[in-house]
């Protein structure tokens, strides 16, 4: 093992050739505290069998040109052009432990481009919308991090198997915490903390031209020891598109979500791309997408939270706007009574699509967008709530706990929002107990 201390650094000079000569000469690398920011001109290159473990106490951010990534495996496949072949290779082996991760200076006007960020910055600069990017890895894992303050995903990944990644935590985050894109299979994440400014746990099997690095089936993952302070999560399946016109299913299933808290909000719909309407695209799922065996348990809800990101309207705390197959919910607990709960208007589970009207500061409606499926038809079947209550008590209503969605659209529109729709959900084989 190599261990680096402050006297092999020097303030305000790149850190990274220090660094990146010790990986390569040793498969183990040891950074001590540093009293000064570790500054990187680009990623750190985890190669595979390699190891990297900073003190906890010691900062690394990315200077002005680093463009966002701090660390990533050495050989990573981007598919979201076209899928990527089954022998694409995959880097093994490899971990990093410890460290404050600081990566911003890019604005959001540069992040929102219209170029496809995920392959521009990768192709300008090496790096991708991940401040710690594995893509194409099994066997690794990434443990005891401090993620702070970045523009970025904190750890991105995407087409890896049997992971780990523990010990989390995100400080004044301001995208996505934890981002796995598929296709990707088991992998464990458990001890995360902190808040982020969207999905401090996101599984997107499919996802937006704009930050999805491939795309397929997420599979055996398993989410415990959840500590958020008052942020959001994401399930989005579906099914892609390619540019060359082939399709592939992006499902997700086999997934478990154990001990949970501080969110307020867990989305299981499908959405299409913000921007599309203003941006004249069409990015969107080919279906609302299969999520299949999810357990969610042991889960405290606050439940009196009724507005979302972007001016969305809460309809539930699990708002299931796909198709779903076996989904239990076992030892859900609600501080608010049911009453005080019912008053928002809000449901614990919705099955069907959504309809809202993203203004964003507009007074022209030829300039808002919709921001989901509102036309679309939703299948639950088999769902199984057990032990939910409410400030202690169980519920009176079954509607407290579960409703179906039914759109229409709404005459009025645009002097009132949403527009409304034709989707609905439909739901068999429910069981409340």
């Amino acid at each position: 093992m190599i261990r680096l201390t402050e006297t092999d650094f020097a303030p305000e000079r790149d850190a990274l050739p220090v660094i990146q000569d010790a990986l390569d000469a040793e498969n183990a690398v040891e950074i001590g505290k540093i009293s000064f920011p570790l500054l990187l001109s680009a990623p750190i290159l985890l190669k595979s069998g390699r190891s990297l473990r900073v003190d906890p106490e010691t900062l690394i951010c990315g200077m002005p040109d680093c463009g966002g990534c701090l660390l990533r495996n050495e050989n990573i496949f981007i598919g979201a052009v076209s899928p990527e072949p089954d022998d694409a290779p995959y880097d093994a082996d490899m971990s990093v432990e410890g460290g404050i991760w600081h990566a911003s200076g890019r604005t959001w006007s540069e992040i929102d481009s219209e170029r496809n960020p995920a392959i521009a910055t990768l192709r300008d600069r090496g790096t991708i919308l991940g401040v710690l990017f594995f893509c194409s890895a099994r066997r690794f894992s990434v443990r005891n991090i401090t993620v702070r303050q970045s523009d970025f995903y904190a750890v991105l990944v995407s087409r890896c198997q049997d992971f780990l990644a523990e010990g989390l935590y995100f400080e004044d985050q301001y995208k996505d915490g934890i981002h796995i894109n598929g296709p990707t299979a088991r992998g464990t994440v458990r001890d995360v903390r902190g808040t982020c400014g969207d999905d401090i746990v996101a599984l997107n099997a499919w996802d937006w031209h704009s930050s999805a690095v491939n795309y397929g089936p997420i599979s055996h993952i398993t989410v415990e020891n959840v500590e958020a302070e008052h942020d959001e999560m994401r399930l989005l399946p579906g099914k892609k598109l390619y540019d060359d016109g082939s399709v592939r299913d992006c499902p997700i299933t086999d997934c478990a979500f154990r001990r949970m808290s501080g969110l307020y909000s867990v989305k299981m719909y499908q959405q299409p791309y913000c921007y599309n309407k203003t941006r004249r695209m069409n990015d969107r799922s080919l279906t609302g997408g299969l999520l299949e065996d999810i357990l969610f348990e042991d889960i405290s809800v606050e439940g009196t939270v009724t507005e979302a990101l972007a001016e969305v309207t809460l309809d539930a705390f699990w708002e299931i706007g796909a198709d779903a197959k076996n989904v239990v919910w076992r030892r859900v607990a609600v501080a608010a009574d049911e009453e005080t709960f019912r008053s928002t208007g809000m449901s614990l589970v919705t099955v069907g699509p959504k309809s809202s009207t993203w203004k964003r500061g507009e007074t022209d409606p030829e300039k808002w967008e919709e921001l989901f499926e509102p036309d679309l038809i939703c299948h639950a079947d088999g769902l199984t709530l057990e032990e939910v209550t409410f400030a202690g008590a169980a519920a009176r209503r079954e509607d407290t706990v579960l409703r179906v969605v039914h759109l229409s659209p709404n005459p009025d529109y645009p002097n009132t929002t949403p527009m409304g729709g034709t989707g609905y959900g439909v739901v068999r084989n429910l069981r409340i107990l």
